[in-house]
């Protein structure tokens, strides 16, 4: 099994340390466990030492520790590092890479051949983005590629992650006295903008900069200004236009060209959202002694009257949220109320299907303002499977956890029960897989609602794979993916 590189950094806090010798162990992360396959090491003066799970360079590097000093341990028992390091973390298995440090200094080490591919003297060291990784060394910052190498010469103050690119860097100034600058380079180093600029941001290959003077202007990736730096505050490009102001109460948008298309004059400008085949721009404007919110297109003729207290557009759903003498109601992409009544709020959606309350009791609706339940729940909670990657979380939402009372269901995104609302607890596990609570007594259900271990057993611990231990009568049994029982096995390391 291939761990992701975000997996091999996060094991390595919580990873359980077993004595070297032949065999796999078992270790726990809360309520889970996970077999854990470790190295054998024949070298007599190191059976004190204690190693990891080979969890690092899929699977074939574990971390050893000796008298409170670490180093690396082949799959085959074979030592391919010294034994000599204060701690080693944040390894990369893109790059079989990780970081190690002496004396609250920082170097990079191979996880193939256990050399160091720098010297152990940097100050700080960050994760690689685009084959650079940022480093500090004297209280300069530059960046280092996979190999060790200084690509670019420490001489910034500071140094962040490359995106298409490009990457923010900065002099050695201070907010709190104006004088900290930012600017741009590109992974040769060459300066796009020298770190002279008050603020600099970069989005969809623009950069976004503010001048001395404090006004934001765009520049392309090649530092050649597109919109002249005119306006104290602008926002970032949404479906080609972006919000800008003159005042605190003069909002309006221009185009990638720098045009105003609606010159600032409303209290407030919302990011454009896509509904329908339509461009909106929700903004609002001052009726009376209230503000009210609208929407307008590019044009800046009135699409959404100015009635509402407030607007969220919800580009997935393709609708817009209205709150309205604090209450809620749905408008659709051809921007007319769908919803029969008001609610008292409109909590989430999800493509078609959303959450809503009334009376302090939940249901859910469709996004044309059919009720699928009526208010009956007391609680809803999603229910959802996730994998990671180095840079973030991918979560996948498959149906819902629902409550009346103290009783727990299970509906699926479309608001159909799977599960009865009969369960004292339903809790969500990976693989889409959901353990239930009856009487006590816990089983296992899938995301579909079907039950494939029924709620007997007294305890239960999960395993990788899909695998469970449970116990019923003082007995601890092994259950595979299906509900099959596989017969008696060991009690888990936490068990009473």
């Amino acid at each position: 099994m291939k761990y992701p590189c975000i997996i091999s950094i996060l094991m390595t806090s919580f990873v359980m340390l077993a004595h070297a010798n032949p065999s796999s162990v078992v270790y726990q992360d809360g309520l889970a466990e996970y077999t854990c396959h470790k190295p054998t090491i024949s070298d007599p003066k190191l059976q004190n030492a204690t190693v990891s799970c080979l969890f690092h360079d899929d699977g074939n590097i574990a971390q050893i520790k000796h008298q409170d000093k670490f180093g690396l341990i082949n799959k085959d028992g074979k030592l391919i590092s010294d034994i000599r390091y204060d701690d080693i973390s944040f390894y990369d298995d893109e790059h079989h890479t990780a970081l190690v440090q002496i004396d609250n200094k920082y170097g990079l080490i191979s996880t193939k051949t256990g050399k160091e591919l720098t010297a152990v003297h940097f100050d700080k060291m960050h994760l690689f983005s685009q084959n650079r990784m940022a480093v500090s060394l004297r209280g300069k910052s530059g960046y280092i590629d996979p190999a060790g190498n200084m690509v670019i010469t420490p001489k910034y103050g500071n140094a962040y992650r490359f995106e298409d690119g490009l990457a923010i860097v900065s002099n050695d100034g201070n907010v709190k006295d104006d004088t900290y600058r930012m600017g741009v380079i590109d992974t040769a180093g060459k300066e796009i903008l020298p770190p002279i600029y008050k603020s600099v941001s970069i989005n969809d290959n623009l950069i976004y900069f503010a001048d001395e003077t404090g006004y934001h202007g765009v520049m392309d990736s090649q530092g050649n200004i597109i919109i002249k730096p005119e306006y104290p505050h602008m926002d970032s490009f949404h479906h080609g236009f972006a919000v800008v102001s003159l005042t605190r109460d003069l909002n309006g948008y221009i185009d990638k060209t720098g045009k105003e298309v609606i010159p600032p004059q409303y209290l407030y400008a919302k990011t454009p959202v896509k509904i329908g085949d339509k461009v909106l721009f929700i903004v609002a404007k001052r009726q009376g002694n209230k503000w009210q919110f609208g929407a307008v297109d590019k044009d800046n003729r009135v699409l959404i009257d100015f009635i509402y207290d407030h607007l969220i557009g919800i580009e997935k759903s393709n609708i817009i949220i209205a709150n309205q003498d604090n209450h809620q109601l749905i408008l659709n992409h051809e921007f007319k109320a769908v919803t029969p009544h008001l609610y008292d709020a409109i909590i989430s959606f999800d493509e078609e299907i959303g959450i809503y309350q009334k009376d302090n009791k939940y249901g859910f609706i469709k996004t044309d303002g059919n009720q699928i339940t009526e208010p009956t729940f007391d609680d809803i909670k999603p229910l959802y499977s996730q994998r990671y990657t180095l840079s973030k979380a991918h979560t996948t939402y498959y149906g819902y956890k629902v409550r009346v009372g103290d009783k727990w269901g299970f509906v699926d995104l479309d608001g159909k029960e799977l599960l009865p609302v009969v369960y004292d607890e339903i809790v969500n596990w990976n693989d889409n897989h959901l353990f239930i609570k009856q009487n006590h007594r816990y089983g296992r259900a899938n995301s579909q609602g079907n039950i494939i271990t029924p709620p007997v057993y007294e305890q239960y611990r999960p395993l990788n794979d899909g695998y469970i231990k449970t116990k019923m009568d003082d007995t601890w049994y092994l259950i595979d993916p299906t509900g099959n029982n596989l017969g008696k096995t060991s009690p888990p390391k936490s068990a009473n």
